[in-house]
């Protein structure tokens, strides 16, 4: 069999893109482990973008009293990854008022948790940061994207 010169170089490079997609791809780490200190704290919903693509935006530092639509969530660390997540909504004085503690569990970038009598919900955290934090999931319906501020 003779291979020319021509040819080898085709097949090299034909190798090579190979070897470069596959690094590219194989660099994709959907399963982030979450710095659970970054996620203990106080924060506002500023944003939601809903299943139907529809956008609401909120201001936590001045919450619309007695509406059930703007939340203050704070997640403060019981063990290893076991957190309460107390949701607050805005009273008749527009003050946040509590109106759920609940218990969940943090695993890699997902957080579990039950309301009482209901099947388990989970919100996956796409990003977070100091001062953000974006989450997908269920709090008022399935698969809306939260995003919140650090209010404290």
């Amino acid at each position: 069999m003779n291979i020319d010169m021509r040819t080898f170089r085709l097949i090299g490079m034909a190798l090579l893109a190979i070897m470069a997609s596959v690094n590219f791809t194989a660099c994709s780490n959907d399963d982030k482990d979450v710095n659970s200190n970054s996620l203990e704290g106080t924060w506002g919903l500023t944003h939601i973008i809903t299943e139907t693509g529809e956008e609401y935006e909120y201001d936590p530092f001045n919450p619309t009293p007695n509406t059930d639509d703007e939340l203050k969530v704070v997640f403060k660390k019981k063990s290893d990854n076991s957190y309460t997540m107390e949701l607050y909504n805005p009273s008749d004085s527009g003050n946040w008022e509590l109106i759920e503690n609940i218990t969940g569990v943090l695993n890699q970038n997902t957080f579990t948790y039950s309301l009482e009598g209901e099947t388990p919900r989970t919100l996956i955290i796409q990003e977070l940061t100091a001062n953000q934090l974006k989450v997908k999931g269920e709090i008022f319906a399935p698969n809306e994207i939260y995003t919140f501020i650090r209010m404290e």
